[in-house]
């Protein structure tokens, strides 16, 4: 009868073990269910931010123009493409072990977006300034180009460097201190003309290897000749800004 009863006790534990073991397994997974819940969230939140960082640079980028066609695609790559596999990666649901790869990818997507919130910072900041510096009429923005024949080997500005470069001295054209700001580029042998039609035949000579030119006057000289948008290309484009001081009888251009 003792015998009987023991085995009826042991059951009984085994019975209630089961059940406390069934009950904390349960209480387990809803701890891990809602761990990876937040985790989740957390991992939604960064990503949205990194989504409205790559937006709001690549918006600047595209809105002032700054970046060449070439560098303009790397900025693609590493800025947008990159990002966006990332946040795939991240939000992509996986079992098991995925949970860390996902917290290591959402480190990436920080760094991310403290580099681009540094940028975009930096970026707006600028472009206000010279905003305000545009909106003031003592305050001009001169944009120009290198250009060279379209049948070169001249990819890039630092495959000029030494070489002869022309340079036409129109009135007001501030090429004086474009010449001056390309000087800090490379190293420039400068030679000035007349007009553009020499220095056009100058450079079919290969007397010289190319010439610099405001975007103004390069955007008259290839509408009034057609033939000159296939037969020239832009290597480097570069600006500054100039301070115009108004006096009485004429105006005086300062470099700022």
């Amino acid at each position: 009868m003792d015998d009987i009863l023991l085995e009826d006790i042991d059951d009984d534990v085994v019975v209630f073990n089961d059940k406390k073991n069934i009950k904390n397994n349960m209480k387990n997974k809803k701890n891990k269910k809602r761990k990876v819940k937040k985790l989740n969230i957390y991992l939604f939140i960064i990503s949205i931010i990194l989504i409205l960082m790559i937006f709001l640079t690549t918006y600047l980028i595209i809105k002032y123009d700054i970046l060449p066609f070439k560098y303009l695609i790397i900025f693609i790559i590493v800025v947008v493409i990159i990002p966006f596999v990332l946040i795939f990666l991240t939000l992509k649901k996986k079992k098991k072990k995925g949970n860390k790869l996902k917290v290591f990818l959402s480190i990436i997507e920080i760094i991310y977006i403290l580099i681009l919130s540094f940028g975009f910072y930096y970026l707006n900041k600028t472009f206000n300034f010279l905003d305000d510096f545009t909106s003031n009429n003592k305050y001009q923005i001169k944009n120009f180009y290198v250009v060279a024949l379209n049948k070169s080997d001249y990819k890039e500005i630092k495959d000029l460097d030494t070489e002869k470069i022309g340079f036409v001295n129109n009135l007001n054209s501030s090429i004086d201190s474009a010449n001056k700001k390309l000087s800090e580029v490379i190293k420039v042998d400068l030679v000035e003309y007349d007009d553009y039609t020499t220095l056009i035949s100058n450079l079919d000579k290969k007397e010289i290897e190319g010439f610099v030119i405001g975007d103004s006057y390069f955007d008259s000289l290839v509408e009034e000749d057609e033939k000159l948008k296939e037969k020239l290309k832009i290597i480097y484009k570069f600006s500054f800004v100039t301070l115009i001081a108004l006096n009485v009888h004429n105006n005086i251009k300062q470099n700022f």
